[in-house]
């Protein structure tokens, strides 16, 4: 067996994770540990970086994998995820550069906790009272829920011209019902409670009023994405909120975006221009 398929087969195997995944895990840790063997000194910003860049006066800040908050960075290294605490540590450092004339955030996430989104918003709106940000979002990558939400409050947004996912505006929450199949197993739950809302989710079916709570729990997060958005980004229509996403062209047409550019330099080139 060729030792990259022995890495792929450790991975999958004890995590239950498809080849897909165990491929994107291995690539950020090969990343990861090759990241100071191969430095960059002809002054270009790079793509394929999980850490912020400063080149010619523009902060380039990664908001890559899903948006979690206060994650331990191990994790951050080694899963497909960001933290916003690390975001807005980074925010921060580009604000207090002088060197530093405007900020672009690089974006390839699907979303994230919403109350990271929540955070990153309110970060990255009050930086651009000082200093210009901007987002983009490559081919094949996204912008999307948590992650839109997080640039919204940007002058302006790009992305390529097939950039796979931009939007998908809205929250969500799955519950699994197991209760079923823990009853085949002849394993049932009584859960004792000091308030109908306490131990919610404790392996029993949910109660109406309990499915009331978490229903208004959604609808808060998605109401405080929309607000959100719908503050800088008054072109998109409240009918391309409802958690659909869209192509870079698409997004142009419907006011997510600004315009597609071929490449992140070609962004930056036109941000500068703005």
């Amino acid at each position: 067996m060729r030792s990259h398929r022995l890495a792929i087969k450790l991975i999958t195997s004890p995590w239950n994770l498809d080849a897909l995944r165990a491929r994107t895990i291995i690539g950020r840790l090969m990343g990861v540990l090759l990241k100071n063997e191969q430095p960059n000194g002809n002054g270009e910003i790079e793509t394929d970086t999980d850490e912020m860049q400063i080149v010619a006066g523009v902060a380039v800040i990664p908001v890559c994998g899903a948006v979690l908050i206060n994650v331990p960075e191990w994790m951050t290294e080694c899963l497909d995820i960001c933290d916003a605490n690390e975001i807005q540590e980074n925010v921060e450092q580009a604000l207090s550069d002088q060197n530093v004339q405007m900020i672009v955030f690089n974006v390839d996430s699907p979303g994230g906790l919403a109350i990271a989104g929540d955070k990153l918003f309110d970060v990255i709106e009050a930086a651009n009272q000082r200093k210009p940000c901007y987002g983009f979002c490559a081919d094949g990558c996204d912008m999307a829920s948590a992650a839109y939400e997080a640039v919204a409050a940007c002058r302006e947004l790009r992305a390529g011209y097939y950039a796979d996912g931009i939007g998908c505006i809205g929250s969500y929450l799955a519950y699994l019902d197991d209760t079923e199949f823990w009853a085949q197993m002849g394993i049932t739950f009584e859960v004792f409670r000091s308030g109908e809302l306490k131990g919610i989710g404790e392996s029993v079916p949910l109660t109406q009023a309990q499915r009331d709570y978490l229903q208004g729990l959604v609808d808060q997060f998605g109401a405080n994405i929309r607000r959100n958005v719908s503050k800088y980004r008054t072109e998109i229509s409240p009918d391309d909120m409802q958690g659909q996403w869209f192509d870079g062209k698409t997004a142009a047409q419907r006011g997510f975006i600004a315009a597609c550019e071929k490449d992140l330099a070609s962004a930056v080139r036109a941000f500068q221009g703005f």
